[in-house]
């Protein structure tokens, strides 16, 4: 012992605190020397300090479960199974994938581990249900049908609250019925009968809301085709996404017949485009940009469509049209912008002089976000972030259009990672402009999760 004390003095005394990356991989080593030298104290109390020093560092996941491991085979030294126990639930909390290597564990510290993991299931479960049960006294049906279609699903006493959660969803399922969202109705039905397979009432307004979104889904196709025919392109575009909210499934037969009718326009305009960029003609190329432009029913529609327009360079294209109305069509560039045309949330993107995206602080590229979603923490990861802080730094990729086409999360805990990288491929920015029009941006995102954000 008091070998180890003089060893914490001098470790004091050099001014070399446990902080940087291989200051705490030579303590996590050290900490394991000492364990297999059973000074089972002395590594608890180095593991400790260790511990304390990864609260701040929300990257080092690795670290975080070895230390959480060592403790608890320190503990097992000792012959204190429950705090060992502990240990390895916080290990499974952190990361519910661990395993433990049967070439250097014993059997009975896995049995033990098994045990804390099915504690933690258990506490887990038990939170959900108890969730399960505040949802249905809230009335939160929107909840409550969730469970339906998540994995916490085999956490819950459906027999329980079977009757209750069906009856919920059938007056929420009514309302809407009322209010003529024959969806939304279909769906809380439809939930009502999983819930409670034997409630008729459900399963009668279940046909009817059916019924009814057949019938509102053909006067709507009726509708498309007289707009879209008149080339009233704005009323078609409303039509268009009523029928799409009548289709969770968006390769459905009224969804596919109105897109084929889009994708057939677009396809002749971005033709037309090709052809023009050859000829140099800048005012009939704007021309189509602006009807492409009105065309598009959404910002995303036919991006596979629209990724095959030709880059053509204004001042490229003048000069070659000045001497034989020839350009090269490697040349990369952009379209020439009207001045009196203003860009809207579905201006088409153009190619830019240096078919680069613009690089872009993150602080700069937050005030553009016009649409931001919360990431949904999964359970097994609430209990960490209780008392602490994680950061999770995503690199994206925002189109002309404002949209996340690419999103990554290098390194950290994949829990965290998927809930984020979810949440932000959700979100919708600003285009971004320059002089030469709408342009596509690259930052690197730092997204704080709190106990705030773990509701």
């Amino acid at each position: 012992m008091f070998a180890y004390v003089v060893g914490l003095l001098m470790l004091v005394q050099s001014g070399n605190p446990i902080a940087s990356k291989d200051d705490i991989k030579a303590n996590l080593d050290r900490a394991e020397d000492l364990y297999y030298e059973a000074k089972f104290n002395d590594s608890i109390q180095l593991l400790l300090r260790v511990n304390d020093e990864l609260q701040s560092k929300p990257d080092r996941l690795a670290d975080k479960v070895n230390t959480k491991l060592q403790l608890a085979l320190a503990n097992i030294g000792l012959n204190d199974t429950e705090k060992a126990k502990s240990y390895f639930i916080e290990m499974y909390t952190l990361d519910p994938n661990a395993t433990l290597d049967p070439q250097k564990i014993s059997p009975r510290v896995i049995a033990l581990a098994g045990d804390a993991k099915t504690s933690m299931t258990r506490i887990r479960c038990q939170a959900i249900g108890d969730d399960a049960r505040n949802n249905l006294r809230a009335g939160n049906a929107a909840a409550v049908r969730k469970l339906l279609s998540s994995p916490d699903a085999k956490c819950i006493d459906m027999v329980a609250i079977g009757p209750e959660a069906a009856e919920l969803l059938y007056k929420t399922g009514m309302e809407a019925y009322k209010s003529s969202d024959y969806s939304n109705a279909l769906l809380n039905f439809q939930a009502a009968l999983k819930f409670s397979p034997k409630h008729d009432l459900a399963a009668q307004y279940v046909d009817l809301a059916q019924s009814r979104i057949q019938v509102a889904e053909e006067r709507a196709l009726i509708q498309f085709q007289k707009d879209f025919d008149a080339h009233k392109l704005k009323e078609a575009a409303v039509q268009f996404r009523l029928i799409s909210s009548f289709n969770d499934n968006k390769s459905s037969q009224a969804v596919r017949q109105v897109s084929d009718q889009y994708r057939k326009a677009l396809t002749a305009l971005v033709e037309s485009w090709n052809q023009t960029c050859a000829t140099g003609d800048m005012d009939a190329m704007n021309d189509i940009r602006t009807q492409i432009t009105e065309l598009l029913p959404e910002p995303s529609f036919g991006e596979d469509i629209r990724a095959t327009m030709k880059p053509c360079n204004p001042q490229t294209l003048r000069a070659d049209a000045t001497a034989n109305r020839q350009v090269n069509p490697l040349t990369p560039a952009i379209a020439e912008v009207r001045p009196e045309t203003k860009p809207d949330a579905r201006t088409v993107p153009m190619m830019n002089p240096t078919n680069q995206c613009l690089q872009i602080d993150f602080r700069v590229a937050m005030t553009r976000l016009k649409t931001r979603v919360e990431p949904e923490i999964p359970r097994e990861g609430r209990p960490y972030i209780q008392s602490n802080s994680v950061t999770v730094r995503v690199k994206i990729r925002i189109d002309a259009l404002g949209n996340v086409i690419s999103s990554e999360t290098p390194g950290g805990n994949p829990i965290f990672n998927t809930a984020v990288k979810n949440a932000i491929d959700r979100w919708k920015f600003s285009p971004a402009m320059d002089s030469s029009g709408a342009r596509c941006v690259d930052t690197e995102i730092p997204l704080v999760i709190g106990p705030l954000t773990s509701r």
